[in-house]
């Protein structure tokens, strides 16, 4: 029968949980202060998979079994910020469900096929749509919300070879120009409030003029940026009566969830976020695939896999 992992027997741990790791687990869900970087998804996810990294693959009903309600008392967490990781896992084949707040636990060794996969889909859809001959597969099992933009995330790098990109780039691909004006707006309201909270002190009008030695002209003083604690850029807000506001709103919802997302998958060493609440033209917020094998090493991985029949 399957194992489970919970707060009553957690057996795939080293050991109970330190008591320091306890303490510090405890305080942190009794305090309302805490920050968002305290309680991101990516720390949160390095905890989940602490629990489970000896925990054998469940893919006959013979391995380990994820209980929500369990993994959620024992990490002191709601339930839905468990429910945030596991969609995101569920997307990649970490786990499956069951039933409502139970999963099996696949683990991570199957992750370059699941990859490879992904790969080969990425690219069909690509050539078929050059071609005009893409059909979407009635039969294909859907996904949406995280999940979705999760594997289109992933798709970006394996289908187009990039180690690296920016976040208005993905959004751009994966939500439309829409997204990417947002997260662009974000950042100019990031800048705009650094700008406001740390004005220009004004010159001293009884005080002399000094001029340098030699004048020359000064490049464009940056602006330091202002983001959410996790690095998520801070809101856009706008006094358009038209819709333009909600529309903002909406969008930089779903790009602080591909701030999620990429917490998550830095947390598993797929990817890395870098500049992160940078509001530099020159230096914008980035992704950068990390995992241990290239893109182009997956294409490989996955064409001898499914010459083995392996996928």
């Amino acid at each position: 029968s399957a194992q489970r992992a919970g707060s009553a027997s957690m057996p795939y741990l080293n050991g109970r949980v330190p008591q320091q790791q306890q303490q510090q687990q405890q305080q942190e869900a009794e305090s309302a202060a805490n920050s968002r970087k305290d309680k991101s998804l990516g720390v949160l996810c390095t905890s989940f998979m602490e629990l489970y990294k000896d925990a054998p693959p469940n893919r006959d009903d013979n391995g380990a079994v994820v209980e929500i309600v369990e993994v959620a008392e024992h990490l002191g967490v709601k339930r839905r910020r468990i429910y945030d990781i596991i969609n995101i896992l569920e997307s990649i084949d970490i786990v499956a469900r069951v039933r409502k707040n139970t999963y099996r636990w696949h683990g991570t060794g199957d992750l370059p096929k699941f990859f490879a996969k992904l790969q080969r889909d990425a690219i069909d859809e690509q050539t078929r749509k050059a071609n005009g001959t893409w059909v979407e597969d009635p039969d294909k099992p859907k996904t949406k919300g995280m999940a979705t933009t999760c594997q289109k995330l992933l798709q970006i790098f394996l289908s187009t070879g990039k180690l690296d990109f920016t976040l208005a780039y993905a959004a751009d691909i994966i939500m439309g120009p829409a997204a990417q004006a947002a997260e662009e707006a974000a950042r100019a309201a990031a800048a705009a409030q650094a700008a406001a909270r740390n004005p220009i002190p004004l010159p001293d009008p009884l005080a002399p003029p000094t001029l340098p030695d030699d004048p020359v002209s000064l490049p464009p003083m940056e602006v330091p940026a202002i983001a959410d604690s996790d690095g998520t850029p801070a809101a856009a807000t706008t006094t358009s009566n038209n819709g333009t506001t909600t529309t903002q709103k909406a969008m930089k919802t779903k790009v602080r969830r591909m701030y999620d997302i990429a917490n998550v998958l830095q947390a598993l060493g797929v990817l890395t976020k870098y500049n992160v609440g940078s509001t530099s033209q020159n230096n914008k917020p980035s992704l950068k695939w990390t995992f241990y094998l290239k893109p182009d090493e997956i294409a490989q991985y996955g064409a001898s896999a499914q010459s083995t029949n392996i996928i």
